[in-house]
């Protein structure tokens, strides 16, 4: 992977030089959201500061790649507890691939029992006193506090993001009958990538949708802020009519329709003359 190309403006690490063949772990970031310390970096894992200009915070964060092999990953568990030692207590969070569960129903054969793995990774995690938040109902849904955060829920098993959804689809006139992520994105895609209008308004809702969504989830956890359903729904409206009234349209009865709907009128293409 060419980084400098992938990357362009911001910065960038990688532990190849860690790494006796390829490259495991890449971290990209903008300099101007974003700053980044390196503290420690190995073949399974980076080790670093990450500071946030905007929301004023600071974490400790590893990032991790587990070998395959059970002895290689006693390296990484080993990493974490001398890391723990550094972090003294303060916000730290480890994200990656840990290559190994934590409970046997993890596990995609629905394997019975411990294993000795399994076992290594939950004395690891004990030792440096983290949890997996997933497990431990510490990531309660920002929008409805009622339930697990994960994608299924935020879009669109919430209530929060139902309603918003369900507006949405009324909008767009994107007749779909689930509220299942998966559903929602097979029935988008299977509808078709056209250019007439109604095409090009469904895909803008459904992707303005999930961005604001996300955003008011980020609002509520980072910034304290908190708005209703009909205050994001107005957010998803005002910026797809401003990406609709970039668009350059041909003159067609469904324009004429869809324009009256929004109360905008859109540009016209100029029609070519034929000699």
């Amino acid at each position: 992977m060419n980084c400098e190309k992938v990357f362009q403006g911001w910065s960038w690490i990688s532990n190849m030089q860690e790494c006796i063949k390829g490259c495991r772990i890449v971290i990209g970031w903008d300099n101007n959201e974003t700053q980044i310390q390196i503290l420690h970096k190995t073949s399974q894992s980076i080790f670093c500061v990450i500071s946030s200009s905007e929301y004023k915070v600071q974490c400790f964060y590893s990032f991790v790649y587990a070998a395959n092999e059970g002895a290689e990953r006693r390296k990484l568990w080993n990493e974490l507890v001398q890391n723990s030692k550094y972090v003294n207590g303060k916000p730290w969070c480890i994200a990656g691939d840990m290559n190994v569960i934590l409970q046997p129903n993890e596990h995609s054969c629905g394997v019975s029992y411990l294993t000795a793995d399994m076992i290594e990774f939950q004395d690891c995690l004990n030792k440096i006193e983290i949890e997996d938040i997933c497990r431990s109902g510490a990531n309660r849904c920002s929008l409805c506090t009622s339930d697990s955060e994960d994608l299924v829920h935020m879009f669109f098993k919430c209530p929060f993001s139902i309603e918003i959804w369900n507006k949405v689809k009324f909008k767009a006139d994107i007749r779909s009958y689930s509220n299942n992520w998966q559903d929602i994105v097979k029935e988008i895609n299977d509808a078709g990538n056209g250019n007439n209008i109604n095409s090009v308004i469904r895909r803008l809702m459904f992707a303005a949708c999930v961005y604001n969504i996300w955003n008011e989830r980020n609002g509520r956890i980072f910034k304290d802020v908190k708005r209703n359903s009909d205050e994001v729904f107005k957010s998803i409206e005002e910026t797809v009519k401003k990406r609709i009234l970039g668009l350059i349209v041909r003159e067609s009865k469904a324009v004429r329709l869809m324009e009256s709907k929004w109360g905008i009128s859109c540009k016209r293409a100029i029609p070519v003359v034929q000699d």
